[in-house]
């Protein structure tokens, strides 16, 4: 099966390594994950470049089951239920609250991450999920 996608490319050289390489990374655009990573050694990338074909690389796959689809997202708002640390209570517990097929994000780090309403806390944060491009207009 192939399917053609519109995406992303950055070529880079990360420092901090002791044998330098050349770091590819491919991004879906309508997902905007990237699904994948391509290292190479900095002397086989050259050899590719300059026509030595098949030149051993190691490759990051991931997130394949996101790609081609769109992320659609909500919001998500739930009662704290601790008198302790309500950031990592709403963290711990956010992803029980989310709608069945949704996955719940874990940041709650923003000042409008909670509020209180007759002394009873509210975490607001956010759930998405990825879903098939819908065509038909």
């Amino acid at each position: 099966m192939s399917k053609t996608l519109d995406g992303k490319l950055s070529i880079s050289r990360p420092s901090g390594s002791d044998e330098p390489y050349i770091k590819i990374a491919i991004e879906d655009k309508l997902s905007r994950v990237e699904f994948l990573e391509i290292n190479i050694p900095l002397e086989e990338f050259a050899e590719a470049l300059t026509g030595l074909a098949l030149r051993p690389v190691t490759l990051k796959v991931r997130s394949l089951d996101k790609v081609g689809k769109v992320k659609e997202g909500k919001s998500l708002n739930f009662v704290v239920k601790t008198k302790g640390d309500r950031k990592e209570y709403a963290e711990q517990n956010a992803q029980s609250h989310a709608d069945e097929g949704w996955t719940a994000s874990t940041y709650f780090g923003s000042q409008l991450s909670f509020s209180s309403i007759d002394g009873i806390t509210f975490a607001h944060g956010c759930q998405y999920r990825y879903v098939e491009v819908n065509n038909e207009a």
